[in-house]
């Protein structure tokens, strides 16, 4: 049985090293563990095209053999090695695969049919292109270790189904959703298990994004109207060759005009929400 109190250490066992004793899972959770975003051996232009998918397991136990991040414990510092590394946990320690996981204490109970890491043929038939700011498609990323930071693929219609789940008591998994919404106090500050908190109409939301090249996203939800949003895109701002930049500044220079650029949609996501709690309050 698991504690988000176990410390990391533990589930890492051909890795001495005491700075993992002094970090738990609920601090690989809550972004406060002090690991960077990415691991300091982790070089993203060994593939530019499918960048996480060339890191293993070995890599990260190299990492891990000389991590020293004591300082920043306790201090919120946005980490995909953290969420990584959590996911590789919690299958290391049931046996079954990320998807497995997903399948049993997710998408199965909520009938979450669209959402899955490894794709069957018939959705992968389905999968959208990804297209990075230049309008040039972009290969789909395989995020390997790094499965529990974003390896899962949706849809808005699953997506909407876990907002739902999220706002309503009676889901099959409600209680256990419920325990992610209760506040943490870490440091100087609350944190939650995965979500980001954010206030709109003095309402406070949970919420939580996503990018890789050519696609981003974006989910929020305000418990006490009811309401959510999900936004997902499948054009995004990052890049996956220098080329395109250089490319990019040829158009500027020939047209005399900015090129156009790719955003996080976050900005149109809570526009949207804003509206519909406006909307909700005025209701009441």
């Amino acid at each position: 049985m698991l504690s988000s109190d176990d410390i990391v250490g533990k589930f890492v066992q051909n890795v001495k090293n005491e700075y993992l004793n002094k970090i738990t899972l609920r601090s690989l959770a809550t972004h406060t563990s002090g690991l960077p975003i990415l691991a300091t051996n982790h070089n993203l232009a060994k593939k530019r095209s499918n960048p996480y998918s060339m890191y293993t397991e070995q890599d990260l136990t190299a990492f891990l053999s000389n991590a020293d991040y004591t300082d920043s414990i306790g201090s919120f510092g946005y980490s995909n090695i953290g969420v990584g590394l959590l996911g590789y946990i919690l299958c290391k320690v049931s046996g079954s695969t990320y998807d497995e996981l997903l399948k049993k204490y997710i998408t199965s109970p909520l009938k979450m049919n669209e959402t899955a890491v490894m794709l069957d043929s018939e959705q992968n038939g389905r999968f959208l292109n990804g297209h990075a700011s230049t309008g040039k498609r972009v290969p789909h990323w395989d995020l390997s270790i790094h499965e529990g930071a974003g390896g899962i693929k949706s849809s808005v219609s699953d997506l909407s189904l876990f907002v739902q789940a999220n706002l309503n008591d009676d889901h099959p998994i409600a209680s256990t959703l419920q325990k992610s919404h209760l506040p943490i106090w870490i440091g100087n500050s609350n944190r939650y298990f995965g979500w980001g908190e954010d206030n709109l109409l003095d309402k406070g939301i949970l919420w939580h994004n996503g990018g890789s090249a050519g696609f981003n996203s974006y989910l929020a939800f305000n418990k006490e109207l009811r309401v959510g949003v999900v936004l997902l895109s499948n054009y995004s701002f990052f890049s996956n060759s220098r080329m395109d930049y250089y490319f990019a500044q040829f158009i500027k220079m020939i047209t005399k005009k900015e090129p156009s650029q790719g955003t996080m949609i976050d900005s149109t996501s809570k526009k949207i929400l804003e509206e519909i709690m406006r909307r909700e309050t005025s209701l009441k």
